[in-house]
């Protein structure tokens, strides 16, 4: 997947950017992607990003030539009430409000609403301070050795810079055969690990200086429990007024007709014109599963079946 890589490091220069640039060529998928490095030598921070040329509006690496700051981001971000805010609720955000919120916000980045993945350097801090979304969507790995810290969207581009990584990691193997995934953020490789979710970390001369989560579940399972009522058009409401959102951004979007009910939800609710909304979902080598008929079904009613079809969709959403 696009995203950023990038190691925090001691090392030479020459030695260092060699490094980046391998990782960033592993991270490029197809010939069409966009790929650029920004390093700032007296930090020790080599970042570097490959990206699908409509991904990202504003590009990396974005500057504030008055605070000296620089980000490197990938991913969606909506503004939201808190420091991204001035627009209307639920509208794309971009670069520059993340900046902007990490100047403005002690608890950056705590409001931003989205999913993605992100570098900011401060000069003036002397520091970088790499984050996620608060679900852990945009998914990073890191590796830490004694010369470096790295960072990449895919574990590849440490397997291509820190080749004694290409070893499995036999906890991680067996979980994911039992459980289908690999837990506590934990990988199949030995050495490497995901970035925990809501991640905040401060790196500075060569490694992690400081690791913090700026959000933790129980913040909203603790709060007050609402009346079945009054959830159901709070969530009626929000859930109407977000999703076109959702279908307005730069780069194509499909939908997952899995049967389940979030699908449901979202057709019955989104109003596509017939035959702009691509439909996929996953089946066998040997012979079609339920998805895929179901699928095909769902798909062919949402492209030709426009009053009828969305209209039981919303009544079974509803009822």
């Amino acid at each position: 997947m696009p995203g950023i890589v990038g190691l925090v490091s001691r090392l030479p220069r020459l030695q260092a950017e060699a490094q980046l640039r391998r990782m960033v060529e592993a991270l490029r998928l197809a010939p069409e992607y966009r790929t650029g490095t920004w390093i700032d030598e007296s930090l020790g921070v080599y970042v570097g990003w490959a990206i699908r040329d409509r991904a990202s509006p504003n590009g990396n690496p974005l500057q504030d030539p008055r605070a000296q700051t620089v980000l490197v981001f990938h991913g969606e971000l909506f503004r939201d009430a808190g420091p991204v805010s001035g627009a209307a609720l639920g509208e794309r955000a971009d670069g520059q409000e993340v900046l902007d919120a990490y100047e403005a916000d002690a608890a950056f980045p705590a409001g931003l609403n989205g999913r993605f993945q992100g570098l900011v350097v401060d000069p003036q801090r002397g520091h970088a301070t790499l984050f996620n979304d608060r679900y852990g969507l945009q998914r990073l790995y890191y590796h830490e050795s004694p010369d470096a810290f790295y960072f990449a969207a895919e574990a590849k581009s440490l397997l291509a810079v820190c080749p004694a990584l290409r070893r499995p990691d036999a906890r991680g193997l067996g979980e994911l055969v039992t459980c289908g995934c690999v837990l506590e953020n934990r990988t199949v490789f030995d050495g490497v690990s995901v970035l925990p979710p809501a991640a905040a970390w401060t790196l500075r001369d060569g490694g992690v200086h400081h690791r913090t989560t700026y959000f933790r579940p129980s913040e909203w399972e603790e709060q007050e429990i609402l009346e079945p009522e009054h959830y159901y058009r709070e969530l009626r409401a929000i859930f109407a007024a977000r999703l076109p959102h959702y279908f307005s951004g730069s780069e194509a979007v499909g939908i997952s007709v899995t049967g389940g009910l979030d699908t449901r939800m979202i057709l019955a609710w989104h109003r596509p014109p017939a035959g702009s909304l691509p439909c996929y979902t996953f089946g066998g080598a040997l012979r079609e599963c339920r998805d895929v008929r179901v699928g095909r079904e769902v798909a062919a009613a949402a492209r030709f079946v426009r009053s009828g079809a969305l209209s039981r969709l919303r009544q079974a959403v509803s009822g």
